[in-house]
């Protein structure tokens, strides 16, 4: 096990990817990237005057336009209402982009192109912005979905490169 606390929240996750149509190894994987299973993680956003909170790092004005009622930011801390507005992000991403996971990705981390309709932001050589994040997550869900094995996932956490050059296409 990579994280102690990886399958702690499965049976929510479970329910959750199966409500939005969404890989169970998708999900874990951003939950390992975002908060690495923390439900207690913040982050400041003062640029957009909001925060990310909880296991998938959700923004309260993001959980809002997806139909979350409340009226207190602090409930994105509790896992099943995180991890609820999470999976609905993702699976708007996925709808978005097609189904390519790879925009899916990049696009929960950093939104969407201004010159590239229902794409994440690209820079001149055709990767995301935040490939480094993207290939994180596909290596994370790789992991999840039992394509690496926990050697091969910590070799890649320690060099951030794929052992034979290039980081493999999963899915």
């Amino acid at each position: 096990m990579m994280w102690a606390s990886e399958n702690k929240y499965d049976e929510i996750i479970s329910k959750k990817a199966s409500k939005y149509n969404v890989p169970i190894a998708l999900v874990k994987a951003v939950i390992a990237k975002e908060s690495s299973f923390n439900p207690k993680a913040y982050k400041a956003e003062p640029q957009i005057s909001d925060a990310s909170r909880g296991l998938m790092q959700v923004l309260f004005r993001t959980a809002k336009g997806l139909g979350f009622k409340g009226a207190d930011p602090a409930m994105l801390f509790d896992p099943t209402i995180n991890i609820e507005f999470g999976t609905a992000l993702l699976a708007e991403n996925l709808k978005r982009t097609g189904g390519k996971v790879d925009a899916a990705i990049a696009a929960y981390n950093a939104g969407w192109s201004k010159v590239r309709a229902n794409d994440a932001p690209r820079k001149p050589d055709n990767t995301f912005v935040n490939q480094s994040y993207v290939n994180d997550v596909q290596v994370y869900y790789a992991y999840f979905a039992g394509k690496v094995t926990e050697p091969e996932l910590k070799e890649y956490a320690k060099s951030k490169t794929w052992a034979g050059g290039t980081l493999p296409v999963f899915f």
